[in-house]
């Protein structure tokens, strides 16, 4: 893993339709929580010394992805006993973040801290049961500095992605991604550079993104996709 890469510490993922909460980190293990009944539902294991940097689950909670500090992402079945996991890809770098889009619970977007964002429509993959690799995209966001933070709109095909040297990207998913903004400064007369990026995230419905620095500004950007 890179030397650069925070590690991080507690990762959760709520899911307000089935009331589950699963946590990782640090521990190898991922525990998915009954929130209702207030009670450990599953403990899954991933493996010794392994770290988890990103987890999601779908709509139903059924299907948990968890993405680790190597590059691995994985699947699981919750349904399934044991919950074996199926490695789905890696990237060369650890993961930043992996989700799935509300339009398709079978199509899941990961970023690495290398620049990479891959696309993996597990529709795509072979019937394998512990190796599946459906990539449909795979592409450079950065080329000379670090992916810091990645957030994916939850209907619209449309990624942005930061940095800590002071920039934000808007990527397009469709034909095979394209960049459709880049920005380094804050709008206005004589705006100044951004801060180091540390954090985004798009509004639910709305194709606004919110930007957060260390420069103690959060900044808000609007736009349109052209058909």
């Amino acid at each position: 893993p890179s030397s650069s890469f925070p590690w991080p510490g507690l990762v959760m993922d709520w899911n307000q339709n089935c009331g589950r909460l699963a946590t990782s980190g640090n521990c190898g293990t991922v525990k998915i929580w009954n929130v209702n009944s207030e009670q450990l539902s599953s403990d899954i294991y991933i493996g010794r010394g392994d770290i988890v940097t990103s987890m999601c689950t779908d709509h139903t909670g059924d299907s948990l992805i968890a993405a680790d500090i190597y590059g691995v992402v994985r699947l699981f079945d919750l349904r399934q006993r044991p919950k074996m996991g199926t490695v789905l890809y890696q990237h060369s770098a650890p993961v930043v973040k992996a989700a799935m889009q509300r339009t398709s619970a079978r199509t899941i977007i990961s970023a690495s801290h290398g620049g990479e964002v891959f696309v993996c429509d597990l529709r795509a993959g072979s019937a394998s049961s512990r190796k599946r690799t459906g990539l449909v995209l795979k592409l450079k966001a950065h080329e000379k500095f670090s992916l810091d933070a990645f957030a994916v709109h939850e209907y619209v095909p449309v990624v942005a992605t930061g940095s800590k040297s002071q920039h934000v990207t808007i990527v397009d998913l469709r034909n095979g991604g394209k960049r459709i903004k880049h920005i380094r400064y804050h709008e206005g007369f004589l705006g100044q550079r951004l801060g180091p990026v540390t954090c985004l995230d798009f509004h639910r419905h709305e194709l606004l993104l919110a930007a957060g620095c260390r420069d103690v500004f959060v900044s808000t950007y609007a736009g349109k996709l052209a058909d």
